[in-house]
């Protein structure tokens, strides 16, 4: 339910994007930067996030966190403007960013790597609500404000679930030289493993419709094909968990960079039936398994600074992910989208030969 209140806030826009432009009378370009926003800010504030979690825990902080991204995502739904509208989501993102930072370092310090594969599971299961509550609404024929307020209402909803009975409070010399951090080369090698799995999920999952209609697939197929990647990510994050616990850690990470290197360059090369189906499911899975391997990599590091380590490691990836996306929507739209595919599976297969290291 945590991951869920994180998730279903970069679910629930694309899918009304049409209709929120045509409310304002803004092109789809104009109306995506509302997903824009949100994204931009929660990557800039997980950094920052890992000082009050230091000096008041991550159950506070996360609680505070939950409630001001609840409130800001209703605050969206009413807003009688697009710029308001978008200041509305940069406070959302702004409050995610802390959230991710806060409940992951709670859930890891609480059951370790199979603790943060379960949130990451749950984070992606929240951004499949989010597409699904976006899809029904738009279904039914109701305003475009109705996904912004509920999923509002299931972040507000999870506040009493921000407990972590078992986690201690990180030492208070994680406040200090966080630089430390910035300069760990081993920090750096869990970035990459990230950046290629979930910042690339996130790329993917924002294109795979259109790169694969662009391919000549029918738009039911290809929407299914966007729901099962997320969906593939659900299990996957949970099972990539479970087996880094303990000396297996470089099984998900470099098992998985290679899977995705696998599919992705095959999706780069064929969305024939018969390649589209195996593809998607080996780069779901490849896609998704590095993540608790990555955050426990990067916790393990610097354990007396492991907020601010695993928060500089999702920063990177969101932040890849925000130049990345525009990047590879000019290619799908000028050259059909192959070489951004092709691009993002030789990135895993670098993360894969680092991840060896």
């Amino acid at each position: 339910m945590l991951g869920g209140g994180l998730g279903v806030h970069f679910g629930t826009v694309g899918p009304i994007a049409r209709h929120l432009g045509a409310d304002f009378s803004v092109g789809l370009g104009t109306a995506g930067l509302v997903a824009t926003a949100a994204l931009l800010t929660h990557a800039l504030s997980q950094l920052p996030a890992a000082r009050p979690i230091v000096r008041h825990g991550p159950e506070r902080v996360l609680r505070f966190a939950l409630a001001g991204a609840g409130l800001a995502s209703i605050a969206a739904a009413a807003a009688p403007s697009l710029a308001l509208l978008i200041a509305a989501r940069l406070v959302v993102g702004c409050a995610t960013g802390p959230i991710f930072v806060s409940a992951l370092e709670g859930c890891r310090s609480t059951a370790g790597a199979r603790g943060a594969g379960a949130f990451g599971g749950g984070a992606t299961l929240g951004v499949a609500a989010g597409v699904l509550i976006a899809g029904l609404t738009e279904d039914a024929g109701l305003s475009w404000r109705w996904p912004l307020a509920i999923a509002g209402a299931i972040t507000l909803a999870a506040i009493p679930l921000a407990r972590f009975p078992d986690a201690g409070r990180p030492a208070v010399a994680q406040v200090h030289g966080i630089a430390d951090v910035v300069r760990d080369p081993g920090i750096w090698r869990a970035s990459l493993l990230h950046v290629a799995s979930f910042g690339s999920m996130l790329v993917v999952a924002a294109w795979i419709v259109a790169y694969l209609e662009g391919r000549g697939v029918d738009t039911a197929i290809a929407a299914s094909a966007g729901f099962a990647l997320l969906g593939i990510g659900v299990i996957g994050r949970p099972l990539g968990g479970i087996i880094a616990h303990g000396r297996t850690a470089q099984i998900p990470a470099v098992g998985g960079s290679l899977l995705a290197a696998v599919g992705l360059a095959a999706l780069a090369l064929s969305v024939h039936p018969a390649v589209l189906v195996p593809a998607l499911l080996v780069a779901g899975v490849g896609l998704s398994l590095p993540f608790a391997a990555a955050m426990q990599a990067a916790a393990a590091r610097r354990p007396e600074r492991s907020a601010a380590a695993t928060a500089l490691v999702n920063m990177l990836a969101v932040a890849f992910a925000v130049v990345a996306t525009p990047l590879a929507g000019v290619d799908i739209d000028r050259h059909g989208g192959r070489l951004s595919f092709a691009a993002l599976a030789a990135l895993a297969l670098a993360a894969a030969v680092v991840a060896r290291r």
